[in-house]
């Protein structure tokens, strides 16, 4: 069984009108959202989070080297924000901010891929 069609059927063009309006509400909602993580969500010392902030404030400042179980591989990434916090004497509210600059770093940058 087949279908013939007897007319081509019509391509549909997408509207050749400059949306700048919708661009620039989404991209106030992305950046609304950002700034919402880093101000309105609590963030919390707990866990082994806190233990790995003081083994690497101690590792900053005294030079110690910790013997604990946990691995200080992943906190040596936030050292940026540590010394940026330590110029502003608030190393632990920057420090804690970690994954949401990660969040959106990684956000940029798949934009900026596409």
């Amino acid at each position: 069984m087949s279908i013939r069609v007897e007319e081509r059927p019509e391509v549909h063009e997408p509207a050749k009108e400059d949306n700048r309006l919708a661009a620039r509400v989404e991209t106030g909602l992305i950046i609304a959202g950002f700034v919402g993580m880093l101000f309105l969500l609590p963030r919390l010392e707990w866990g082994d989070g806190s233990i790995r902030y003081f083994q690497l404030t101690d590792l900053l400042t005294q030079g110690t080297v910790p013997e604990e179980k946990y691995s200080m591989i992943g906190p040596l990434f936030s050292t940026p924000l540590w010394l940026i916090g330590k110029l502003v004497e608030a190393p632990s509210w920057w420090t804690l901010r970690y994954n949401p600059f990660c969040s959106w770093g990684s956000g940029v940058r798949l934009v900026r891929a596409a």
